[in-house]
Parts: structure tokens; sequence; C-alpha cells
């Protein structure tokens, strides 16, 4: 039997990949995207988790149309699905304020600076790859 591919998981999976090195070019560490979750990779230590699965499905507008930003994906604590569409300007401020908002939806993230900072350069990388969903360049 031969494999499918499913065009637009490879799309994505190809830019979750940009957007890894975006990050870790940002950062100055290195990650990798699993099924668990974002983790951080340090010389002679062991992979540390700093958060959840986060998928971004692309840029979108909020449902008031007030904001737009990359549309995320994770399961909350409870296992459902979310879907959120991150507010641009959360990407250029501090990355606390980022880490808070997917917080209160029920996104895990690790309490501390380097994971905000991580989720931060990994979601602002997507932005940075798939410009304004505008199409102006204001």
């Amino acid at each position: 039997m031969a494999a499918t591919i499913d065009l637009a998981e490879a799309r994505n999976a190809r830019r979750a990949q940009s957007a890894l090195q975006a990050a870790e070019a940002a950062t100055g560490e290195r990650y990798r995207l699993t099924g668990d979750g974002l983790l951080r990779l340090r010389p002679g230590a062991f992979p540390e988790l700093v958060c959840g699965r986060i998928d971004v499905l692309g840029d979108s507008y909020d449902a008031e149309a007030r904001a737009s930003g990359p549309l995320v994906r994770f399961l909350d604590r409870d296992g459902e699905e979310v879907r959120l569409v991150v507010p641009r300007r959360l990407l250029r401020g501090p990355p606390f304020n980022l880490a808070r908002l997917l917080a209160r939806r029920g996104f895990t993230v690790r309490p501390s600076r380097g994971a905000a900072r991580a989720v931060k350069a990994y979601l602002a990388a997507f932005g940075e790859l798939e410009g304004d969903p505008s199409g102006c360049a204001c």
C-alpha cells in the first residue's frame, strides 16, 4: 500500500522547522518540536520541555477583527483543542504577556523567563515567514 502525503501537513512541517531555526537564532539556544512539545536542547544536559505542543495554522483575525496574528492550535489541560489568534502586538512586547495569555487559555508553559522567551521567538518566527494577512506592508 502506498503512503499518501498530506501537502498541508508537509508545508506546516517545513514552516515549523524554519520557525525553529529562527527561534534558535533569536535566543541563541537550540530547540526541537516533538509530539510532547517544544524541547530546549543544551550541550551535556537532558532535553528540557519548555511548553506543550503548539501548532501555527496560519495568520488570522480575532472574532471582532480588532487584532491579527498567528492562529495557533494546542490542547488545554483538559485535553480539549483550543484555537486562538495571538495578537501580533504580544509578539512585539515582553514574553511574559504572551505566556500569560496562553496559560490563561490552558496552555502549558514552564514558569521561567527562558520558556516564555522561547515560545515568543517560536511564534514570532512564523510572522516573519508569513507576513501580514491583510496584504499591506504598513
